[in-house]
């Protein structure tokens, strides 16, 4: 099967793009913050840890499987023989079962009563809104598409 070899690959090379990005940025913030015993963690993350140190390289690796969850699940995209509809619904429901856990856990921590339903929301409304602009942008595309190959087809006396 051809697309978990391609899920892999695109998941690995998620999961070491995200924790080298979370690597990169926490060490600007930690640079620029300028103080020896800072740890980029939330308190109330860290608590749940023996050490700082843990608690980060702990949210480096969720920031990384949440990556890996999205590289990985966008070949359920590439499904020819399945519907767009089925394919953003599958898609969804793979990579929150991801982010929404991760994100409760690394900055929600139940401290606040509705944490879950607020994030759950935020993602669905971030997945609608994000879904709705690529399609606006893949229809234009295509109809650029097919407008030029009309073009091309009369031009060549095809049409």
């Amino acid at each position: 099967m051809k697309w978990m070899k391609t899920a892999s690959i695109r998941g690995l090379q998620s999961f070491l793009y995200a924790v080298t990005i979370n690597l990169v940025l926490e060490v600007i913030v930690t640079a620029v913050v300028n103080k020896p015993d800072f740890i980029p963690v939330l308190p109330d993350f860290a608590a749940y840890f023996s050490s700082p140190f843990l608690a980060f390289g702990v949210q480096c690796i969720l920031v990384g499987l949440t990556s890996m969850a999205f590289g990985a699940g966008s070949v359920i995209m590439e499904f020819a023989s399945w519907s767009l509809v089925k394919q953003s619904v599958i898609y969804f429901l793979v990579t929150a079962a991801v982010w929404i856990p991760v994100s409760v856990f690394c900055w929600g921590l139940g401290k606040y009563k509705n944490t879950f339903y607020s994030i759950t929301a935020s993602y669905l409304i971030g997945y609608i809104i994000s879904w709705s602009v690529q399609y606006k942008v893949c229809k234009k595309n295509i109809s650029d598409i097919n407008r030029k190959l009309e073009e091309l087809n009369k031009r060549d006396g095809t049409a």
